[in-house]
């Protein structure tokens, strides 16, 4: 069973002092996300007052704790409500990406399939993965003239790359419909923004 105080004592200072390695963690504010959890040494510790420690996030190897934090609205959710990017971390941005020739007169699924499989061959070679995704916008055209833009199929493609067992971080998103695309017969479009320690 844990133990509370209201306040630092002596003991407790050299007790939490004494340790050449200690953890921190970091976790979302919902029931969705995961927690982080890193070792830290070099000395980085300070007891400040009673009530109050600090710690130093030093650079280079050694800095897992900086992580990006996801707030996911429930562990369901297909996008996140907002994702913190810590100092120390460069964004990859690649432009808004169409399907491969061979998937134009496609469905909106497969049109989609197609732009997913090129982003995550994009991000691999900038150093990145579909986890590192954090910002994300999606433009689909309608299938047919006058008709509306098919979410469920783009949804479809998109829940086998974002928010699956294998890959379970999902990025802010923003679907967009509009009237037409870059070339007849394209009904998806997508930017993604990456986020990756700039020392990986």
């Amino acid at each position: 069973m844990a133990n509370f105080h209201d306040a630092l004592n002596d003991r407790h200072v050299a007790f939490t002092t004494a340790p050449k390695m200690y953890f921190v963690a970091t976790a979302p504010l919902c029931d969705a996300g995961r927690i982080h959890l890193s070792p830290k040494r070099y000395d980085s510790f300070r007891v400040i007052g009673p009530r109050r420690v600090a710690y130093a996030d030093l650079g280079g190897p050694g800095a897992q704790t900086l992580a990006t934090q996801r707030q996911y609205a429930s562990s369901r959710a297909f996008y996140a409500n907002h994702i913190v990017i810590p100092p120390g971390y460069a964004t990859i941005r690649l432009p808004r990406i169409i399907p491969d020739e061979a998937a134009f007169g496609g469905d909106t699924q497969a049109q989609a399939g197609s732009v997913f499989r090129k982003i995550a061959s994009a991000l691999q070679e900038a150093g990145a993965s579909e986890g590192d995704v954090v910002a994300m916008s999606v433009y689909l055209a309608a299938p047919a003239p006058g008709g509306n833009m098919d979410f469920d199929g783009m949804m479809r493609a998109y829940g086998r790359h974002y928010g699956s067992d294998e890959q379970p971080n999902r990025p802010v998103r923003s679907t967009v419909p509009v009237a037409g695309l870059v070339r007849p017969g394209i009904l998806v479009e997508i930017e993604v923004t990456a986020a990756v320690p700039a020392s990986r």
